[in-house]
């Protein structure tokens, strides 16, 4: 895993980007809404799923001992949030312009990126939803 001090300190901001704000943010800047290759508007961010992190298997555990590792991660069960991609110049850092979020267009394929750092700084900023 690639990791350094810029990453590490916007990590948390990353992983709880949802869809509809990253859609707010290229409606705010005046991004094209349509594929750039066809010009569908057929467009789908490419997202992830988050787990709780627990410490046995869940397929093993018991129904109680599943309860118990939920329990302790409190009503957190999964949530979706934009994937990032990194993009490695080869020399193992990560910086404001080797993040970024894409975009595929459900008609032809076609996928465009958009900085991450923008959309965080945007959120951050615009929406002060306390990322910081």
């Amino acid at each position: 895993m690639i990791t350094n001090q810029w990453l590490e300190k916007r990590r948390h901001g990353l992983e709880t980007i949802k869809a509809n704000q990253f859609a707010d943010y290229l409606k705010n800047s005046g991004a094209n809404t349509h594929c750039l290759s066809c010009g569908s508007a057929e467009l789908v961010p490419a997202q992830t799923t988050r787990f709780p992190e627990l410490t046995g298997d869940p397929e093993t555990l018991t129904p109680d001992e599943l309860a118990a590792e939920l329990e302790e991660h409190g009503d957190f069960v999964s949530y979706r949030f934009l994937r990032c991609y990194y993009v490695d110049a080869g020399d193992g850092l990560i910086g404001a312009f080797d993040c970024q979020f894409q975009v595929a267009c459900k008609n032809c394929g076609f996928v465009s990126r958009h900085l991450a750092s923008k959309v965080l700084g945007w959120l951050e900023k615009d929406k002060d939803i306390g990322l910081k």
